[in-house]
């Protein structure tokens, strides 16, 4: 007998799991679907958009912010420094150019020198 009543529990017990894995699976569904009206609802959809364009109204207010305070203590902003990564790009590309063509005006200068002293 006493192996019946362990049948019985391990039986129970295994339909105890099902009810609870069929429960959590319905819950998921209906959530799913409950979040899918949701986010397709226009009321939801427009409280979103105005959500979204607040805080990036707000996040460039603070930009102004910040840059209007580092401008007074006289601390260059993001936008100075990449203003002047750029210039001292465009000054070095500038000086590479020069360089090439100074090697190019001293290497004809001295063909033309040797070629002088060749006649």
């Amino acid at each position: 007998m006493g192996k019946k009543k362990s049948d019985d529990e391990s039986g129970s017990t295994s339909e105890v799991i099902e009810a609870f894995q069929q429960l959590t699976e319905q819950f998921w569904k209906s959530a799913a679907d409950q979040w899918d009206q949701l986010a397709r609802h226009p009321a939801f959809l427009s409280t979103m958009a105005a959500a979204m364009e607040q805080s990036l109204n707000l996040m460039a207010r603070v930009q102004e912010l910040v840059a209007t305070t580092l401008k007074t203590m006289n601390v260059p902003t993001r936008d100075d420094i990449e203003q002047l990564r750029n210039s001292v790009e465009a000054l070095r590309e500038e000086v590479a150019e020069l360089h090439r063509e100074l090697d190019e005006r001293a290497t004809s200068s001295s063909r033309r020198t040797r070629s002088r002293k060749k006649r």
